[in-house]
């Protein structure tokens, strides 16, 4: 909740007491101010442990150019230097105006590094969702993390990840902070064991490698995600085999692997039960349809039958169905 340094805090200085003229220039301006800032000036002018009152009118505005923490931590560093400063108020505009100048200064900075990083990152940058990319940036600025996270390494990991799930990766490595030595392996690890085989196969395709042909353009991970993931793994990497030895020929990946998905699950009725399952709401999570799939079709179709009924009756009452089902079919293989 903020309040403003209105005429009853006005009221509050004398009229002969004036600070250095560049700080009397402040007063007439209506600014914001958050309470708990107010609340501060207005403790220290009541402990009476500074050389002169603190005109709230005055000071107001140069706060409220900082942070809420930094504005208190430099209030706390008066009151700490208490009747030392003869002019609390003077002293008081003259180091909020500096921070402020040196915080405009490092945004100046960040906006120029984090421009040069986009541009050495090239398209890659274009794939992480708006949220993403802020998250990541706000993770540098922190400083918590004893490692830089470099745009260009992470965003194709990160972008196999859907919106959500990518920023918990990143919530979860910005809890860890400096106990994680090596940020961008950290993250990319962690996309790649959350993403499958198939997403992580997806990203290497993407990236340039020694002796093979490149793709003519980017798979777009975010296009084709629910395609590949809604058949089996074996028939994905075939799809994605194919595509790396007929790279010069494919002017549009993501369609081609859309349009080799599509064909795939329509010649599949195993795939089509388990999407459809997937799709019914019956079960606590979706079942992870790639190797679910691979599984099933080592089986008897009797035996298929009677575990996807299994999975229908028991419903939610599985919280983690995929490792049932696996279970339950290395168990009928056995």
């Amino acid at each position: 909740k903020e309040a403003g340094a209105d005429a009853a805090a006005a009221a509050e200085a004398a009229p002969d007491a004036a600070p250095e003229a560049d700080a009397a220039a402040d007063a007439p301006k209506k600014v914001r101010l958050r309470r708990c800032v107010v609340e501060r000036v207005r403790e220290l002018n009541a402990d009476g442990g500074l050389a002169a009152q603190l005109r709230l009118p005055v000071v107001a505005g140069p706060l409220a150019e900082l942070d809420e923490a930094f504005a208190l931590s430099l209030l706390d560093s008066l009151a700490e230097e208490g009747d030392a400063i003869p002019d609390p108020t003077a002293w008081v505009v003259k180091a909020a105006r500096r921070e402020a100048a040196w915080a405009v200064a490092e945004e100046e900075e960040w906006k120029e590094w984090e421009s040069w990083e986009e541009q050495r990152a090239g398209d890659l940058a274009a794939v992480l969702a708006p949220k993403v990319l802020e998250k990541v940036r706000a993770i540098n600025r922190s400083g918590l993390a004893a490692e830089t996270l470099v745009l260009a390494a992470i965003a194709g990991p990160l972008a196999l990840l859907e919106e959500g799930t990518a920023l918990r990766v990143l919530e979860q490595f910005e809890a860890e902070g400096l106990d994680v030595e090596e940020g961008n392996y950290w993250i990319n690890r962690r996309c790649f064991w959350l993403a499958g085989r198939v997403m992580t196969r997806v990203d290497k395709l993407n990236r340039r490698k020694a002796g093979k042909m490149d793709l003519l353009a980017r798979v777009s991970a975010s296009e084709v995600r629910d395609h590949i993931r809604a058949i089996s793994e074996s028939s994905a990497f075939d799809i994605l085999d194919e595509l790396e030895s007929k790279a010069v020929e494919i002017p549009d990946p993501t369609a081609w692997i859309i349009e080799a998905a599509k064909k795939q699950l329509s010649a599949s009725p195993l795939a089509q039960q388990v999407n459809q399952l997937n799709a019914s709401g019956k079960l606590a999570q979706p079942l992870e349809a790639g190797p679910c799939i691979d599984a099933l079709a080592k089986l008897k179709g009797p035996t298929v039958f009677r575990l996807l009924g299994d999975l229908r009756r028991r419903g939610k009452a599985l919280a983690r169905p995929t490792g049932f089902l696996l279970a339950q079919a290395r168990r009928e293989l056995a």
